[in-house]
């Protein structure tokens, strides 16, 4: 339906739960996979608090660029630090589970960049677009700086809540790229 559509809609696959993080990479690609969706973009959401995010990241780009080589659309990737590492961690007490999420806000800045500055390279954007989405000024003006220093200002989108953005372009002086995500939408 997605693809039938004038011009095409964008579907963005968000996971909430680190145990869900296989299962939504795989139904990610399986369906794009299948012939009448190859020339759909979609997107998919990776939450750096979790470890595996880093390996997903590096899975899905890889997967994106056979897709792309074989003829099919590339992906986009929105990469944040997460918003449900409090649910995750009492859903692991609640159940007797090791904590699957890093431990301290320090761990998951570091993942967070170290993704980053892995995704934001000319190299891996051929098939993949970045969605970088933070309220931290810092991390949204690194992220800028990578991506303007290494040519791929076109293929990285900076998000943020609707709410949150109205400054940001203006004390960065960006033309806006940012994209409105709000609050709530009505379908």
């Amino acid at each position: 339906m997605a693809a039938a559509t004038t011009p095409p809609k964008f579907v963005n696959l968000d996971k909430e739960e680190y145990k869900d993080l296989r299962l939504t990479i795989d139904v990610f690609a399986q369906l794009l996979d299948e012939p009448g969706l190859r020339s759909l973009e979609a997107g998919i959401v990776l939450q750096a608090y979790v470890p595996d995010s880093f390996g997903a990241l590096r899975e899905l780009e890889a997967w994106a660029r056979r897709r792309h080589e074989g003829g099919g659309a590339g992906i986009k990737v929105r990469v944040l630090k997460g918003a449900n590492l409090a649910m995750e961690r009492v859903d692991s007490v609640m159940h007797g589970w090791t904590q699957a999420q890093y431990a301290t806000k320090a761990e998951t800045d570091a993942n967070y960049k170290r993704m980053l500055d892995w995704a934001i390279d000319r190299r891996r954007l051929v098939a993949v677009r970045v969605g970088v989405a933070s309220h931290n000024l810092f991390d949204v003006a690194w992220a800028k700086l990578l991506a303007d220093t290494r040519g791929v200002t076109d293929r990285v989108d900076f998000e943020m809540l609707k709410v949150m953005n109205t400054t940001v372009p203006t004390l960065m002086h960006m033309p806006s790229p940012f994209q409105r995500v709000p609050l709530a939408q009505s379908w």
